[in-house]
């Protein structure tokens, strides 16, 4: 749980962040730890965005067909 409290201090918008700099030297299970905590994130931010581009594109076409 920490390690995810960690991760998620840092602002992950960045290109490189503290995560980037020192995640070389970590213990390997912490470094694995990242890498499917950044995977669980990317995806939800694909899926939430989908929701999101599907909702404009239905917008966008109610207006035009109406």
């Amino acid at each position: 749980m920490a390690r995810l409290l960690l991760y998620h201090l840092i602002d992950y918008r960045r290109i490189f962040s503290l995560i980037d700099i020192v995640e070389p030297f970590l213990p390997i299970g912490f470094q694995i730890t990242l890498q499917v905590v950044s995977v669980v994130r990317a995806i939800q931010n694909i899926v939430i965005n989908h929701k999101k581009y599907s909702e404009i594109m239905k917008k966008v076409f109610s207006l035009h067909y109406s």
